[in-house]
């Protein structure tokens, strides 16, 4: 097991100190947190076990090199710590995406990831927008009609397909927990879009879809990783649909977290057969059915921005720390 060395700021002492009086339901000795699925609370060797066994279950089968999708901030370091403790290290490779928000360059966070990464035995790189499609976010928000989130969604995953076809890598895997699967199949639910939830099921690897938010804080709490300081300047700005809804399930995991897991694990059941994809008539790279052009297409046309056909995504360089 790595431990990290670094900072970890002020704690919540308090309720921390309260969960310590009660003993570990494995072993007996004090505990550190509640596995939240089962209520059960167990000490700072089982807790970890719990959330790699967990984590286990969501990559079983796969093989080959995976690709982890990181942004520097705790649920990724989370993601890559789990992930160095139930797979080989020299099969990982961490990447960062540096969209370029508004005086956010997220020098903290690559530079933890980094570290972090030499220290597990990952290999590290990054890109930015910038290199990619020539623009950062801040110039695109500054000349786009769309949300902030919008171009940083659709940018960033397409950043990420293009370093996985680089690489030859097949499996990306990103550090969504539990609550973030709650949260993306409720906002669906909102909008009608059935599809949308079975796809949840879909696509990339989520090792941390069985573990709740509260443990991933719990888990950088026992492996002392750094608290992100800064967040994104967007953040607060026009608030999404689904910071709305995160804000209200917060009060559902504080009651009964058991319900939300059993919803996660209910989404399973609710695979289906993707439709066959198509091709975009610009880049190359696949596209929803019965579209001619991707959505990362049309956005960069909308922003003045250039996205790399598929030929042109092998060739793009990758930074190292």
């Amino acid at each position: 097991m790595t431990s990290w060395t670094g900072s970890t700021g002020s704690r919540e002492g308090t309720s921390r100190a309260c969960i310590r009086t009660l003993k570990c339901d494995l072993c007996g000795r004090p505990s550190i947190s509640k596995e939240l699925p089962t209520g059960r609370p167990l000490c700072e060797k089982h807790f970890l076990k719990s959330i790699w066994k967990r984590a286990s279950e969501e990559i079983k089968g796969i093989k080959g090199p995976i690709l982890l999708s990181v942004s520097g901030g705790k649920d990724s370091l989370v993601l890559m710590d789990v992930m160095s403790n139930i797979y080989d290290p020299s099969e990982l490779v961490a990447l960062t995406v540096v969209e370029g928000a508004e005086g956010y360059e997220r020098e903290e966070e690559r530079r933890n990831a980094c570290l972090l990464a030499k220290k597990l035995g990952i290999e590290y790189n990054y890109v930015t927008f910038k290199d990619l499609y020539g623009k950062k976010l801040s110039e695109m928000v500054k000349v786009g009609k769309q949300r902030p989130c919008t171009y940083c969604g659709v940018f960033r995953r397409r950043a990420v397909e293009m370093v996985a076809l680089k690489l030859g890598i097949r499996n990306v895997a990103t550090g969504h927990t539990l609550d973030d699967e709650v949260h993306t199949s409720f906002l669906n639910l909102l909008r009608g879009d059935w599809d949308g939830i079975a796809k949840l099921a879909h696509g990339r690897l989520k090792p941390l879809r069985r573990v709740f938010e509260k443990e991933v804080a719990v888990y950088a709490y026992i492996r002392k990783f750094p608290l992100q300081k800064k967040e994104c300047p967007y953040l607060d700005l026009n608030p999404s649909l689904r910071s709305r809804v995160r804000v209200k399930l917060f009060d559902l995991v504080e009651e009964n977290p058991s319900k939300l897991y059993k919803w996660s694990m209910k989404m399973k059941e609710l695979r289906r057969e993707s439709e066959e994809r198509g091709t975009c008539e610009r880049c190359g790279f696949p596209t929803s059915p019965g579209r001619r052009i991707c959505r990362a297409c049309e956005l960069a046309e909308e922003v003045g921005a250039k996205v790399p056909t598929i030929d042109e995504a092998e060739k793009i360089t990758l930074r190292s720390c």
